[in-house]
């Protein structure tokens, strides 16, 4: 169901996909401008019915569609369409179809604070389809340089990224935070000095990360010893979305905090922006996260709870001058007394993870959107074949395992076997590690195609890199019963 008046014709309509609230939050202040000056007609795209609740009460007037379905797109006919898809739910279709009508999709970036970004795993496979989808859009803006070097570690073709900076945090340049309302709002006196805590959430039930737990609680130790000081957690949205009717056992002296617009039941939660109580906090203390990015362009000091990852490894190196981190949670006073001592300057290193860190990202952004719509007046061809684009990435970029793991589960999904085995023999020969890759084909040819033979190999190839698994020795079974002659 669409609410409000088209201003356009389809041509000009920009459809925005908003997935959770943390998408809202990040294009708020682009939809305010162009709603305010247009030259377009904009359209708001909500994944629920919850979610259209939050944002009918910021936008009242907008035009606004529930759910992610072909029938919302076509009912739509948008000439650009802009998304921040962090787990990408449910919108491929709109993808699909986006490549299909040459629609060119412009994707806003999620982080990519660090070359080898947050959604790599360890053994340098991927941790989720985020980044493969995102491939196929037409345009990727980044937040700032390291993010688009994040972007061509992938092997993701370099004129499709554009640097705009961290359009959501734009305000924090251009409107002056009142230290006296955000205490009077957490109501605390103006003379306390605010501890700030990121939480994460990473897959460890019932609650945020469990080896966030000792931090918590050293901090909360520390705090009582020191009446100067006071604790304010701004939980990660995703914890708070999921576990709506319980949460961690903070001490009750612990502030806990969430955005306005964000999805938190939680009754003894202050709403109030976290970006603007980080702007009048002494330091912050967090895991890895994009959230980062604020105390960073802030020049609020930085405690890193520092997990021992690849990722976190790399990041505090890049970082070491500026960002104090700490392995355990025994380290919390030492590193919280260092930072009142001594406090680092972060406006270089802000520069390039928010581009020039200057609150113009929302120009940049909006300047992005006229020359992609004047690229379609032109009539540009924004796509080409997907395996276009793939045989394109691996010829760009041969010593990267990324466009190889592509192009194969692109021939996988086309039911290609014999580029699967031509390629697959080439990404064996040249990479160290394919050991995550084999395993995915194994249980494809056996649970879709059924093709025994194949699935062996896969096996064979993975066992001169590591001992088959358990659920691996039961394929392999499967695969023996399967192709034994008949007794």
């Amino acid at each position: 169901m669409i609410h409000g008046d088209a201003k356009q014709s389809d041509a000009d309509t920009i459809l925005f996909l908003i997935d959770d609230n943390s998408c809202l939050q990040y294009f708020c202040a682009v939809i305010s401008m162009l709603l305010e000056n247009g030259p377009y007609n904009v359209q708001l795209v909500a994944r629920t019915g919850e979610l259209a609740q939050d944002i009918q009460k910021i936008f009242p007037t907008a035009q606004l569609l529930t759910g992610y379905s072909q029938e919302t797109f076509q009912t739509s006919s948008a000439g650009l369409i802009v998304c921040c898809q962090i787990w990408w739910w449910g919108i491929a279709s709109y993808l699909e179809e986006a490549v299909r009508r040459n629609i060119p999709v412009l994707h806003y970036d999620h982080g990519s604070l660090i070359h080898t970004s947050e959604y790599l795993l360890e053994n340098n496979e991927y941790g989720s389809g985020y980044r493969n989808d995102v491939y196929r859009c037409s345009h990727i803006a980044c937040w700032g340089g390291r993010g688009k070097e994040c972007w061509v570690s992938f092997g993701v073709p370099e004129e499709k990224l554009y640097v705009t900076g961290a359009i959501h945090l734009d305000h924090l340049r251009h409107v002056s935070v009142q230290k006296k309302q955000v205490f009077e709002a957490l109501q605390i006196p103006e003379n306390k000095k605010i501890i700030f805590v990121y939480t994460a959430l990473t897959g460890q039930l019932p609650h945020f990360d469990s080896a966030q737990i000792p931090y918590i609680e050293a901090l909360e130790s520390y705090v009582a010893k020191k009446p100067q000081y006071q604790l304010v957690v701004k939980s990660h949205p995703s914890e708070m979305l999921w576990f709506k009717n319980h949460r961690y056992g903070y001490s009750p002296s612990t502030i806990l905090i969430a955005n306005p617009v964000e999805d938190c039941l939680w009754p003894d939660i202050t709403r109030i922006s976290a970006d603007g109580v980080v702007a009048v906090s002494d330091v912050v203390v967090s895991p890895f996260s994009s959230a980062l990015l604020t105390p960073l362009s802030l020049n609020v000091p930085i405690v890193l709870m520092q997990y021992e990852s690849l990722l976190v490894r790399d990041f505090t190196n890049y970082c070491k001058n500026v960002i104090k981190p700490i392995s355990s949670a025994g380290q919390l006073a030492e590193a919280l007394e260092s930072l009142e001592q001594k406090r680092c300057d972060s406006s270089v290193l802000a520069k390039q993870f928010n581009h020039e860190n200057d609150g113009n990202a929302c120009k940049r952004f909006l300047a992005l959107i006229d020359t992609i719509f004047t690229e379609s007046r032109k009539g540009v061809q924004f796509y080409g074949s997907e395996e276009e684009e793939r045989l394109l990435s691996v010829r760009r970029y041969p010593f990267l395992s990324y466009p190889y793991h592509y192009l194969i589960k692109y021939y996988l999904a086309s039911k290609d076997a014999d580029n699967v085995d031509l390629w697959l023999d080439s990404y064996v020969q040249k990479f160290q590690n394919p050991s995550t890759l084999l395993k995915e084909l194994a249980l494809h040819y056996v649970s879709i195609w059924n093709d025994y033979p194949r699935a062996k190999r896969c096996l064979e190839l993975y066992s001169a890199y590591k001992p088959l698994d358990f659920e691996l020795l039961q394929l392999y079974k499967t695969i023996f019963f399967a192709l034994s002659p008949p007794a």
